[in-house]
């Protein structure tokens, strides 16, 4: 899937190409984080927090910056946000 500047990302995905030279999100809505996130295409540990995940661009953030394509590991309920969602309503 190709995400460009101002995209609202629709589903959890791992970075596999940077367009541009640099990329960052504004993760805000998930973390709580008021700054933008950089990006790259690095590998993370499996077991890393969001804030680490530097790797993933996740569902229902946005784009203030670059371009990129990825690969699609998570829609709907099994986004992060999605199990956010489902402990707030359980």
């Amino acid at each position: 899937m190709h995400v460009n500047v101002g995209d609202k990302v629709p589903a959890d995905l791992r970075i596999l190409k940077l367009k541009t030279t640099s990329m960052r999100t504004d993760e805000g809505a998930l973390t709580g984080e008021s700054e933008t996130v950089m990006k790259h295409t690095e590998p993370v540990p499996a077991d890393s927090r969001i804030q680490q995940k530097k790797n993933m661009v996740f569902a229902g953030t946005t784009v203030p910056n670059g371009a990129m394509v990825g690969l699609v590991v998570a829609t709907g309920m099994r986004t992060e946000i999605g199990k956010i969602q489902k402990d707030v309503t359980a």
